[in-house]
């Protein structure tokens, strides 16, 4: 990169934890466990909460959806998603062990199968990788059940199989349409989204 800057990679669920410290921190309650199952928009917008066994409406002047590309706030807000043709899918796995340098990203492409992919350490010798391909080029990988074909794709698009020989998986494996998705207008009815709830780009092109 530019001026030797390097990227900075790291596992999203500590990064999550950090920001919820640091909010709670500085004054928010933090609910947990706990799910919003409904949200009412309007001039006095408000969620419905579940905790257990018992349901909740809590009412703000403002609410925020910050719930990714497939946020059910937009849905439940009435939000119109606009989207982009079908392009590619994306299968991604979270592994441990594998058989790569832990300062280096791993980016292959394959031009005669038009498929392409990469890995990247996140530390603590996990590494996040990716199989890209065009979308309808084969069913969608999901599970456990499907981590060989995962690894088999991957050297198809250009990687190798011998990364993964002494890895293990450590998450889930799941695959999701990756077309550019967003909303023109974010924020209506004292609802307002953030993040990949409002726009959502396909990461194998840029975020």
């Amino acid at each position: 990169m530019a001026g030797g800057l390097g990227c900075l990679n790291f596992y999203h669920p500590d990064m999550q934890q950090k920001l919820l410290d640091l909010a709670v921190d500085a004054g928010a309650e933090l609910r947990r466990p706990a799910e919003v199952i409904g949200v009412n928009p309007g001039s006095a917008p408000s969620i419905v909460v579940r905790g257990g066994d018992a349901v909740e409406t809590i009412r703000a002047r403002l609410l925020v959806g910050a719930d990714g590309r497939r946020s059910k706030v937009r849905a439940w807000a009435g939000f119109q998603v606009k989207r982009d043709p079908d392009c590619s899918i994306i299968t991604g796995a979270l592994h441990d062990g594998l058989d790569v340098p832990e300062d280096t990203v791993q980016a292959h492409f394959n031009p005669a199968n038009q498929q392409h992919g990469g890995v990247i350490p996140i530390g603590g010798r996990r590494f996040r990788s990716y199989f890209i391909l065009h979308c309808g080029a084969r069913k969608p990988l999901s599970g456990a059940k499907d981590e060989a074909q995962f690894i088999a794709g991957c050297e198809t698009a250009g990687g190798s199989s011998d990364w993964y020989k002494r890895a293990s998986l450590i998450g889930p494996l799941a695959s999701f349409n990756a077309a550019d998705h967003w909303v023109d207008h974010p924020h209506r009815d004292g609802v307002v989204l953030i993040g990949d709830a409002a726009a959502a780009s396909d990461p194998s092109f840029g975020a």
